[in-house]
């Protein structure tokens, strides 16, 4: 897979000033009731989401990275009502989706898509593929001649061949899969699509492929992408910008390339140390950040930055006041003590 990012042109400037963004994500908080061994410690919930707040411009691709049980699946799925936030506002094209009726929300659903992340388990196995590429369509009303035509120009679209069109999900190979899973999220012209580890269920030889296409996709049709992912090399070939999630918040947000060539969070910083380089003498070469200890747990998050007990920059201040995300050229951190930029 090649390592350059998106071939694409990002928002200009002038762009990011006028133009509202089509994906506001303000204050976001998602709670879930304690239970079994965590209800015996009292009767706090477990804070999912911590108050996360982003935006995602037209046409752009935004990544968001983080460790297993950051958040990002709750996130994503509270952005899709799929889940009911606690509090916050998700707005849509100036829609807020949060306070949206299940009829009024029903009528949304065209604009924000999802690709999921398993493409065999996402995919009806007792329907032919040309009906679960069609089966969003019916809610549009389409004549069945129309809706036909439309079935076809995505199956190309996709790079698929139409005679796919007749055979069952298991009759399909694991990349060809994911590109019926595409089809199906386009085929209602969405605004928006989430991408929830799209390529992570993949051989890695298939999925430079499938990440080219959404990028050609994005290009052609023009709608943006929130790209989930805990692979920052994936996340690095398509992203316009980068959100870095931790424990229920976003740590770092940043165009790719500032945030990978001077990222400012600690935690960051760690992640990308992570990422093997193909060269073996600058691997050998460069230094690594080991994270010490685990996770802490949602149910009983540190006090003050919640990335305090694995950083090794942290000072008293980090244990009893959290950091505000603040802005300081390109990036937004949430950090007392950033690394330099």
């Amino acid at each position: 897979m090649t390592m350059d990012g998106p071939n694409h042109a990002s928002p200009s400037a002038d762009a990011k000033s006028i133009a509202p963004p089509l994906l506001s994500v303000r204050e976001l908080i998602k709670d879930f009731a304690s239970s079994g061994v965590f209800a015996l410690a009292g009767s706090n919930p477990i804070r999912a989401v911590a108050g996360v707040s982003f935006d995602v411009l037209s046409g752009e691709t935004l990544g968001l990275v983080g460790e297993s049980g950051c958040g990002k699946s709750t996130l994503t799925r509270c952005i899709l009502r799929l889940l009911t936030p606690t509090s916050g506002s998700v707005s849509l094209g100036g829609v807020d989706l949060a306070g949206l009726d299940a009829e009024a929300m029903r009528n949304q659903r065209k604009h924000l898509q999802v690709v999921f992340q398993d493409p065999y388990a996402s995919l009806h196995p007792r329907m032919r593929i040309g009906d679960i590429i069609a089966e969003p369509l019916r809610l549009l009303n389409l004549s069945r001649r129309a809706s036909d035509d439309r079935v076809k120009e995505l199956v190309d679209l996709v790079k698929l061949n139409r005679e796919h069109l007749e055979r069952f999900p298991h009759e399909l190979s694991g990349g060809q899969r994911q590109r019926v899973g595409i089809a199906r999220a386009l085929s209602v012209n969405p605004k928006m699509v989430l991408l929830d580890e799209p390529v992570s269920a993949l051989d890695v030889s298939i999925q430079a492929g499938i990440l080219n296409l959404l990028m050609d996709l994005q290009e052609r049709l023009g709608h943006s992408y929130l790209f989930v992912a805990h692979n920052l090399s994936t996340v690095r070939h398509i992203s316009n910008r980068v959100a870095v999630m931790y424990l229920g918040k976003i740590m770092e947000i940043a165009p790719r390339d500032q945030l990978f060539g001077a990222p400012r969070h600690p935690y960051t910083a760690a992640l990308l140390s992570a990422v093997p380089v193909a060269d073996p003498k600058v691997e050998r070469r460069r230094q690594r950040i080991v994270l010490s200890g685990e996770i802490p747990s949602p149910a009983a998050p540190p006090s003050g930055c919640r990335f305090r007990t694995r950083c090794w920059k942290a000072k008293e201040v980090c244990s009893t006041t959290e950091p505000e995300l603040r802005s300081d050229g390109a990036s937004t951190f949430a950090c007392h003590f950033p690394q330099a930029s």
